[in-house]
């Protein structure tokens, strides 16, 4: 009973939390703040711990081991709420640790694992150390295996809470060592002991692994961990191990100086290999040894690293190559290895740069990377790299759009070059600029079009970096290029003239605001000065918000009436850029932005009114304070009900991210207003279908549907930030619903019951009758279309969906709706197209 309480009981971690900010615990992690709902069950975990020690203190092995097993789940599931009261229960820990039932140990060891890995406070566990530490110890020795391993794996946790403590526990900690000793040169124990004693090694050596007491058992058990290293069994838990230990950030390192050489020899040996994982694995080892131990490395070693990693730096696996030029950065300061990463590696990384595929964490690491290389001149010298970066040649046969993304890439890494480089060469580089930008690019030469694109980005890019109020002429020029023909030149120019001016907010802001209150302007040119005020503000925004609200002080007003001219605006990219700008503003001076968004909410104009909506929508990912947000609500409120269609999806796809943002309480006090206008936008609108004459035939198009994908999507993020302010039973009549809609509102459906599952289990199971037919129905009629080729893929994603989902059913179908619902799903699994779809999903979608 006990145990059966402690799986219904307790939701999943990431379940009891939502998003109404972040919170930071003693080691910086994040904490996510919890529901309001959630703290009266917290209030009763302490009545509940003391209940359960009266439990453990009986004499019946099932009371005792039913109340460990409740315990246990709570540790696992609320470690934060849990670990106060670890002074209570140390009495009872001590004799379940002690016990002579296997499964009442394991069961106190993993609450005391648990506790431990996830630790806000050191305190409790610092004054049970004296007499909890050594019960631990005891039984890494015990003579079941999995009593054993555990024991290790809590001993490893434990010492993350005696870290300000060390040297009064140095005694403990002396033994664990020797334990550690013995036990990574055995041979004739456990496989799961083996890995045990690997994970605590690592643990322990991050932690304490340069202390006195630990240096001489240390010294005695490095060979043996090389050895683990090499079994093809161990070598994943001991890289892990390896990892943790680099990573650790204590002063003065671990001593690995005696074995460095053999490790680094048997990570090389082991980038050879086939396997994907295995060289994941090994990357993500090398990445902190290197960076942490790298000037111990020896020469040779180094290049075998680098003819290594350099066959896996390409466009086809993004992950690999990050952590490819990351060992590639931490060995570039090696003296020696720059040669040869001349040779061999850079080839390759310029190749990279020109794929357009190229983004996020291994754009950012191939950037710092170049932005290293100006340390050796001699190898990587500046024209010779300028000209590799600059060479155009090979986008020629590329799309507009991938072409554009490689420009701008190239741009970012050109940057890189140019603000390292000595005064005179910069000097040069901007005359090369110049000279470039001052001739026509509007001719129908290709490369001269793509050169003056790079050229313009560039100079935004290192106009965000470095003040270029002293270049001479650099204003007019990108002014110019404003009236280009070419609209990727005009682009260019205007995202250029942003980011530049983002870096000299001082001297090139009224530049700026004063050339857009130039009513001469054609709109194209309007709209482009909007994109560099929207480009000042989000760079601004992201790097100095405090800076760019003293500089920006004195334009608002200007900024404001400009903005507020243009929120009328037909076309829909500029109402979207001014929404932007006014999200960004709304975040960074709300006491001056929040009286100009007010007007616009209640303005005759649809534009207009849409574009205030989208202003809010812009503003909650950007960390906007509920009291700023809150004004705002009812007219958000309001805006689902307007009589204009892009009005509605504006306030649709603003609830959807407000409820997705650290600002969510703004929605909570109407959460069941906003659904229920959700579920009216859900409904098919029969008004907004019209018919298209295409010649031959005619065509329906459906206006609504967009509005309806995003009121599913809504309902869900409702669901999970507001899981107890909503009422489920009208979310399930969404799922009945969007069952009988068309494919795209089905996967929204789908989403929003498995969410269910997880918030709301009663009533999904009290309403399984409801959806078993509209389910059958349409799982029958895709299945019926298998048989096209020509839609067997759509098919098939279709019903992966409809499986997954129906396996999340599953798992929560209870009471008397579950056999009606077994035989459902019986029934289907007699089509081989969802039998196969259905055996295929695993546990882990469940």
């Amino acid at each position: 009973a006990f145990q059966d309480m402690g799986q219904v009981s307790v939701l999943p971690r990431e379940s009891l939390r939502a998003r109404d900010g972040t919170s930071e615990d003693a080691r910086g992690n994040t904490i996510r703040c919890e529901r309001p709902v959630i703290s009266s069950f917290y209030e009763q975990i302490p009545v509940c711990i003391e209940a359960l020690t009266k439990h453990m203190r009986a004499n019946a092995p099932k009371q005792r081991q039913g109340a460990l097993s409740l315990l246990r789940c709570l540790a696992s599931k609320l470690p934060h709420r849990v670990a106060p009261s670890m002074v209570r229960l140390q009495h009872e820990l001590l004799r379940s640790l002690a016990d002579s039932t296997s499964s009442i140990r394991y069961d106190g060891l993993c609450i005391v694992t648990d506790l431990a890995r996830d630790f806000t406070d050191p305190a409790p566990f610092q004054q049970l150390a004296p007499e909890l530490y050594p019960a631990l110890i005891k039984c890494t020795m015990d003579s079941y295996y999995k009593v054993a391993a555990q024991g290790l794996r809590a001993c490893g946790w434990y010492v993350h809470t005696l870290r300000s403590a060390l040297s009064a526990n140095a005694g403990h900690l002396t033994s664990v060592m020797e334990v550690l000793q013995r036990t990574l040169v055995a041979t004739d124990i456990d496989q799961e002991v083996k890995e045990a004693s690997l994970e605590c090694f690592g643990h322990m050596l991050a932690v304490c692994g340069n202390q006195p007491f630990v240096l001489d058992a240390l010294a005695h058990s490095m060979n043996a961990f090389v050895e683990r290293m090499r079994n093809e069994v161990t070598r994943t838990t001991a890289m892990k191990a390896l990892k943790r230990i680099a990573a650790a950030e204590i002063e003065p390192r671990v001593p690995l100086e005696p074995v460095l050489d053999q490790i680094c020899v048997e990570l090389c040996r082991f980038l050879d290999l086939s396997s994907r994982s295995i060289r994941q694995q090994v990357l993500d080892c090398t990445v902190p040894l290197l960076q942490r131990y790298g000037d111990g490395v020896p020469f040779e070693t180094s290049c075998t690293f680098l003819a290594q990693v350099e066959k896996f730096v390409s466009d086809m696996d993004l992950y690999i190559t990050d952590l490819c030029i990351q060992v590639i950065e931490a060995l570039v300061r090696r003296s020696g290895v720059a040669a040869q990463i001349a040779e061999l590696c850079l080839p390759r990384i310029l190749t990279v740069c020109r794929s357009p595929l190229l983004q996020g964490a291994a754009l950012e690491s191939i950037l710092r990377l170049l932005s290293n290389l100006f340390q050796f001149p001699e190898h990587f010298p500046f024209d010779a790299l300028f000209d590799q970066l600059t060479d155009l040649s090979m986008l020629q046969d590329q799309q507009a759009q991938a072409s554009r993304h490689v420009v701008a890439t190239l741009s970012k890494a050109l940057a890189q070059l140019v603000l390292r480089a000595d005064p005179s060469t910069k000097q040069r580089t901007f005359s090369i600029f110049g000279q470039c930008l001052s001739s026509p690019a509007d001719t129908g030469d290709a490369q001269v079009a793509l050169r003056c694109e790079l050229y313009l980005l560039t100079i935004g890019e290192i106009g965000k970096h470095e003040d270029l109020s002293a270049v001479a002429g650099v204003t007019d020029l990108m002014l110019q290029h404003l009236s280009s023909s070419r609209d990727e030149i005009a682009q260019a120019a205007a995202v250029g003239f942003g980011c530049m001016t983002a870096g000299a907010m001082s001297s090139f802001l009224a530049v700026l605001i004063q050339r857009m209150q130039t009513s001469a302007d054609s709109p194209k040119i309007r709209y482009l000065l909007l994109t560099s005020l929207r480009e000042v503000i989000a760079v601004n925004a992201s790097r100095d918000a405090a800076s760019l609200s003293q500089h920006i002080s004195e334009h608002l007003d200007g900024i404001f009436t400009l903005l507020i001219q243009n929120a009328t605006r037909e076309e829909e990219s500029v109402r979207a850029v001014v929404s932007e700008c006014f999200g960004h503003l709304l975040a960074i001076v709300p006491e001056a932005t929040a009286p100009q968004l007010h007007p616009l909410f209640r303005g005759a104009s649809a534009e207009a009114r849409a574009t205030a909506v989208a202003s809010l929508r812009c503003a909650a990912p950007r960390s906007c304070p509920v009291e700023t947000m809150l004004p705002f609500a009812d007219a958000l409120v309001e805006a689902l009900s307007d009589t204009d269609l892009q009005v509605r999806k504006a306030g649709l796809q603003a609830v959807n991210v407000v409820c997705q943002s650290s600002c969510n309480a703004v929605l909570r006090p109407v959460a069941g207003v906003v659904l229920e206008r959700l579920w009216e936008e859900s409904q098919v609108n029969h008004k907004l279908i019209r018919e298209v004459d295409l010649g031959p035939f005619k065509h329906k198009v459906d206006d609504g549907l967009p509005l309806r994908k995003i009121a599913y999507q809504g309902a869900s993020s409702l669901l999970a930030a507001y899981g107890e302010a909503v009422p489920v039973n009208r979310m399930m009549d969404f799922v009945k619903q969007g069952l009988t809609d068309q494919e795209d509102v089905q996967v929204g459906c789908c989403q929003l019951l498995s969410d269910l599952c997880v918030w709301a289990r009663p009533a999904v199971v009290a309403r399984l009758g409801d959806i078993i037919e509209p389910f059958e129905r349409v799982i029958t009629q895709s299945a019926k279309q298998a048989q096209n080729k020509q839609q067997a893929s759509r098919v098939a994603d279709n019903l992966r969906l409809f499986a997954r989902t129906l396996k999340n059913v599953e798992a929560v179908a209870e009471g008397d709706g579950r056999q009606p619902f077994l035989d459902f799903v019986s029934r289907l699994n007699k089509d081989q197209a969802f039998a196969q779809a259905y055996d295929r999903v695993g546990s882990r979608d469940v």
